[in-house]
């Protein structure tokens, strides 16, 4: 970067922070928002206490999602709408002064708090009417407070507007200079690439962390010609919208890398659990070794499908977000003068790099889901064919056993009918009646083979996909039945042998 002198600087300088942080989320189950929600307005108030500004001391009175210093985000439904401005009475903006640090320049600012569909959004712009050498340029971000006190989830963009005092050949190493001074960083500012916006220059910087919650993104635009204040107007409020599927776009892919690595990791530990499969198919008493492994297996392979169906929703959040990123950047460009070459490339990035990593993840996990599920059925059916007896807790006479527990069986089963015998163990004749039936009014018990498709069909059902072979309906239903049964018996056995 060539010397510029520290004389120069801009006329009527505003710094622009726009910040997105997530409001809701497919995992926040019944909340109406995710935990972290209102951390956002937490932050601007603390700006607030850093700057002395009152009127972000007391932000939480002006937004219509507080009952007093209560956060209350159900008051936003009664606006039905997807993008609109939280503060109340429906005001554009929220006007302050700041004061003046020890020797610095006076500033002005406006906030606009927007929710923006499942987002919290702010534009929050310091400016001044006067003229600001380079190094006056830092007192827009005074001490980095406005870095350090805002940090949201999905990340931020911070822009930089304002005539340059004089005409230059090159503008970048004026951009270079501005940004030093503002950003005062251990990490790596480095230029992106350059545009023209309204016929005047800008220039896009980031720093090269991964996490969007700690990347730095600066954009700086410089005035060196007059522009429509129209047109100005409508650049405002495109640049939020594209900013926001920026930041969400980067926010969702870095939220796929940590799926991935947990699906990995999942797949990963199958081979122990082959080979622990190995090894108790050679042991003796083997069954409850086989069905202590069957249940860490299930639970392998739910963990495993939430994290290839989160991939799924985070592929079609990606897709959805880039078209309405090309959509706000075509609005862009069509003002006059306008041509952001940097958004482009953006967009070509998430083609080329973030689209195209997921599928390749997802084809790869898609093999480890299928050598878990083949694992799963080997486990059930050896369950299925293993004699009882090689159940060590049975002893060594099952018959004796079952006689041995069926009082303690009795007296835990309860059955709506008080008539049956306290010394009847299984399933009552009353009932086996009932259940029969109406499993056998059940389409899904007409044939085998639609049977274990309906049980390919349900997750929590698929492991026993594979042991359905009755020919007829009525042997299909005896056999769930028997299977019902086989499984209550075992697990009142364990119950009864730990409590009594």
């Amino acid at each position: 970067m060539n010397e510029i002198p520290q004389s120069l600087g801009l006329r009527s300088p505003s710094l622009t922070l726009y910040a997105f942080h997530l409001r809701n989320s497919i995992n926040q189950g019944l909340e109406p928002t995710v935990l972290s929600a209102p951390k956002l307005w937490e932050q601007l108030v603390k700006l607030g206490n850093a700057l002395h500004i009152q009127e972000l001391q007391a932000l939480r009175q002006q937004l219509i999602c507080y009952e007093g210093d209560r956060y209350f985000p159900e008051a936003e439904d009664i606006l039905g709408a997807e993008y609109f401005t939280l503060l109340q009475n429906q005001e554009p903006s929220l006007l302050f002064q700041v004061t003046p640090l020890a020797g610095e320049l006076e500033l002005q600012g406006l906030l606009c708090p927007f929710r923006l569909h499942d987002t919290y959004a702010i534009d929050l712009t310091l400016y001044s009417k006067d003229t600001f050498t380079l190094p006056q340029l830092s007192y827009l971000n005074s001490k980095n407070l406005i870095l350090q006190n805002i940090q949201t989830s999905l990340g931020q963009t911070l822009l930089l507007f304002g005539q340059p005092l004089e005409r230059q050949n090159n503008y970048q190493d004026f951009a270079d200079a501005c940004v030093a001074q503002l950003f005062p960083s251990k990490h790596l500012i480095e230029l992106v690439d350059t545009g023209r916006l309204l016929g005047n220059p800008i220039f896009e910087y980031e720093t090269g962390l991964t996490n969007p919650a700690n990347k730095l993104h600066i954009l700086v635009w410089f005035k060196c010609q007059d522009m429509n204040s129209i047109h100005m107007d409508r650049v405002a409020e495109i640049l939020l919208h594209l900013l926001w599927c920026r930041h969400k776009i980067l926010y969702v892919y870095h939220q796929s890398r940590w799926c991935v690595i947990q699906a990995k990791k999942l797949s990963g530990s199958l081979n122990q659990h082959r080979s622990n499969f190995s090894e108790i198919s050679e042991a003796p008493n083997r069954r409850s070794h086989l069905i202590s492994l069957h249940a860490k297996l299930q639970q392998v392979e739910l963990d495993y499908t939430n994290y290839l169906h989160d991939l799924a929703e985070h592929e079609k959040t990606i897709a959805i977000n880039k078209l309405n990123y090309k959509t706000y950047l075509e609005k862009l460009e069509k003002l006059p003068d306008s041509k952001l070459s940097f958004c482009q490339e953006f967009l070509r990035f998430i083609r080329n790099k973030f689209q195209q990593q997921i599928q390749v993840d997802r084809d790869y996990l898609a093999t480890g889901r299928d050598r878990l599920q083949h694992l799963i059925a080997k486990v059930q059916d050896t369950i299925a064919v293993e004699p009882v007896e090689s159940e060590p807790w049975l002893g060594r006479n099952p018959v004796e056993t079952e006689q041995q527990f069926a009082p303690a069986w009795s007296r835990r089963l309860h059955y709506q009918d008080d008539s049956l015998k306290d010394d009847m163990a299984g399933i009552p004749p009353e009932i086996y009646s009932r259940l029969y039936e109406a499993l056998l009014d059940c389409d899904q018990f007409d044939d085998a083979q639609r049977l274990r498709n309906f049980f390919k069909a349900h997750a929590p059902l698929r492991p026993w996909r594979h042991r359905w072979k009755a020919s007829s309906p009525p042997e299909l239903v005896e056999d769930a039945i028997g299977f019902l049964n086989d499984t209550a018996f075992l697990s009142l056995v364990r119950y009864s042998s730990n409590n009594e």
